[in-house]
């Protein structure tokens, strides 16, 4: 791999992860938009569909966002003549950022939980 090769791979690379994680985002803001303005009208049965459909969405998007920081990081140790520099520090970028990601679809799921209680709730008072 040529230098100019290794530098259009990181800028692939990176372009590639950013979109993963801007379509979490999007994901995760109209799942919590949904929640927030039809939660409690949803059904049980609406409701586990869309956590299902949405948990697909976010799980997929996490694990390949994963996958990209782990090629990016394999292919930086291959080559670290190009850079000077070589990422140590796999922890943070392996597992904090899925880390992030997970804790966020968590709470996102515990925001739905208590909606749809609110209205499930205001049902029988």
């Amino acid at each position: 791999m040529t230098e100019y090769e290794y530098y259009d791979f990181l800028n692939g690379t990176g372009s590639l992860a950013n979109e993963l994680a801007l379509g979490f985002v999007t994901g995760l803001s109209a799942y919590i938009i949904c929640v927030y303005l039809v939660g409690r009208k949803l059904t049980i049965l609406q409701s586990i569909g869309l956590t299902f459909v949405y948990s697909g969405y976010s799980m997929i998007t996490i694990l390949a966002l994963k996958e990209v920081v782990a090629r990016l990081y394999s292919v930086s140790q291959e080559y670290p003549q190009y850079t000077g520099v070589t990422l140590e520090s796999t922890s943070v970028y392996l597992n904090g950022i899925p880390s992030v990601l997970l804790m966020a679809w968590v709470l996102s799921i515990i925001y739905m939980i208590s909606e749809h209680r609110k209205g499930y709730v205001k049902e029988f008072v």
